[in-house]
């Protein structure tokens, strides 16, 4: 199953959409690296509010046909109906694609700056049923990581160990009748079917709490495409 690759910076936004007035046509940065290849120059536009770790591009089809040409606006308004069409009805070829959603980490207090804690992404964690007893689990002062390596191997998971540090990754399946709160990622996707957690912890006998001993977290985004050389 082919993985199609993902912006991993924000485009500049264009500047023809930006004195364009009018109501300004866009599909989802992944559609067009799908349509397209890659992503047109100048058509990507930050849309929504932006997320902790990262946010949501739009690309702009009327751009993308002055910077690119029409053909390539056109492709790009096809494909995008046949993604629309393939959530309605979801058969025959499809594509799979990682979005990070999430990346943030722990600050320690250092030359005059305050510790920075993961305090909401720690309450975020708790709420979530299944994997977030496992998650706390591995916050605990000492936890029992065999125990923890089986529970997460159910969620088809790996948990490393490096010195004091302990890295769990989790996968669990999504729909979009849930509600992730922002600091997990936000709000499901039309294309969404799974997410990745990656959990950083670390347990020096200095970090007495959860709230310290949880060093970054990583949420990763699953989704799933008509595939783009089936459409005409």
């Amino acid at each position: 199953m082919p993985t199609a690759p993902v912006p991993a910076s924000t485009p500049a936004p264009s500047t023809a959409a930006a004195v364009r007035r009018g109501p300004v046509r866009t599909v989802p940065a992944t559609v067009a690296t799908l349509a397209l290849g890659t992503l047109p120059a100048g058509a990507g536009r930050q849309v929504g509010a932006r997320l902790p770790g990262g946010g949501t591009v739009e690309v702009d089809i009327d751009a993308t046909a002055a910077t690119a040409g029409a053909d390539a606006a056109r492709r790009l308004v096809r494909y995008a109906a046949a993604v629309r069409d393939f959530r309605a009805r979801p058969a025959g070829p499809w594509v799979a694609t990682t979005r990070t959603l999430i990346a943030v980490r722990l600050r320690d207090p250092g030359h005059g700056r305050p510790r920075v804690r993961l305090a909401g992404e720690l309450a975020a964690v708790r709420l979530l049923a299944g994997v977030g007893s496992l998650i706390t689990g591995l916050l605990a002062s000492d936890p029992d990581r065999q125990a923890l390596a089986e529970a997460a191997a159910g969620y088809g998971g790996t948990l490393t160990v490096e010195g004091h540090n302990t890295f769990l990754t989790v996968t669990v399946p999504v729909s979009a009748s849930q509600v992730w709160p922002v600091e997990l990622g936000g709000a499901i996707g039309p294309d969404e079917y799974a997410r990745t957690l990656t959990v950083r912890a670390n347990h020096a006998r200095s970090r007495s709490s959860a709230a310290n001993r949880l060093l970054a977290l990583e949420v990763v985004s699953h989704e799933r495409f008509c595939d783009p050389a089936a459409v005409n």
